[in-house]
């Protein structure tokens, strides 16, 4: 397939053009798409992440981390709220306990103490869209250590020297690739920022996890959960019995609370359809269901 050398924003205009035809018309769509975008992303973290792509400012690789995260968690048997301390140390094993600590007040208070795989995702997405998703952060962060030069930018050929201490399992092939994909989205001139670069270290570090991973989580929940009294598991039992059954987050959501954003959704299916962004990925075809209610509508 042959591989656009445009970033996402610039193709998703290119589709806009070529779906109305007229540049002023084409120009007012746009603006509209970016309004129901910018209000709805307050309130829907994968919004959010939706238009930071949109804009150059995350990398497309966040939708497939966020799919990747969101297929770990419909895999576990959560609880109650203290099960988010064992996830959190298996999934961010680089966090200590007093890191881990502010994550599990945060969540508490975010979810009203309550759990599950759609709230967890929720918080996840919202701690990636404040640049503090663990690790994503931790990636950036040993990417700017390893560095010779730039800390804040690189090219090719220094992110390739560097993936060789932080992701030494990457062919010359893969890094070439994923650079490219990130470049493409990256006004640089040749550099990509090097928090985009964390999101794509982040993202091949929980794929090599993934299934594997889940076990481990379930593992560890299970043995923490010795060590919580019976009464606080019941009573997480009862609650999560009592509570609405909520949908891993989709953007199926805005669609129905803005009819504009429909036009958004077709931005979506270039990310999925990008052979750039597709290619060498084992993407189990459930992932992209979880847009699939909101790329079937197009206005």
């Amino acid at each position: 397939a042959v591989v656009s050398t445009q970033s996402t924003g610039d193709q998703f205009g290119d589709f806009l053009l070529a779906k109305y035809q007229l540049e002023d018309l084409m120009s007012v769509v746009k603006i509209d798409i970016l309004r129901a975008i910018s209000n709805l992303a307050v309130e829907n973290p994968l919004v959010a992440i939706f238009g930071a792509i949109l804009a150059g400012n995350m990398d497309p690789i966040v939708l497939r981390y966020v799919y990747l995260l969101n297929e770990v968690l419909l895999q576990l048997d959560l609880v109650c709220t203290l099960d988010l301390r064992p996830l959190f140390i298996v999934l961010y094993r680089h966090l200590t306990d007093e890191d881990i600590d502010p994550h599990v007040l945060s969540y508490s208070s975010f979810a009203n103490n309550r759990i599950s795989a759609a709230l967890v995702s929720r918080y996840l997405m919202a701690c990636i869209v404040r640049d503090r998703e663990p690790r994503m952060v931790e990636c950036a962060g040993r990417l700017r250590q390893t560095t010779a030069g730039d800390p804040n930018a690189m090219d090719k050929a220094e992110f390739g020297a560097v993936m060789e201490s932080v992701y030494p399992l990457a062919t010359n092939k893969s890094k070439d690739h994923y650079f490219r994909c990130s470049a493409m989205n990256s006004a640089g001139g040749g550099k990509v920022r090097t928090p985009l670069l964390g999101q794509v270290v982040a993202f091949l570090l929980l794929k090599d996890s993934y299934p594997r991973i889940v076990s481990e989580i379930n593992d560890k929940i299970h043995h923490y959960r010795h060590k919580i009294p019976a009464e606080m598991v019941e009573a997480g039992l009862r609650a999560k019995q009592e509570m609405e059954v909520v949908p891993l987050p989709s953007l199926e959501q805005s669609r129905k609370q803005l009819s504009a954003i429909n036009k958004a959704s077709k931005g979506l299916e270039l990310l999925h359809g990008n052979p750039c962004w597709r290619q060498d990925v084992d993407i189990a075809p459930e992932y992209l269901e979880l847009t699939k209610p909101m790329v079937s509508a197009v206005v």
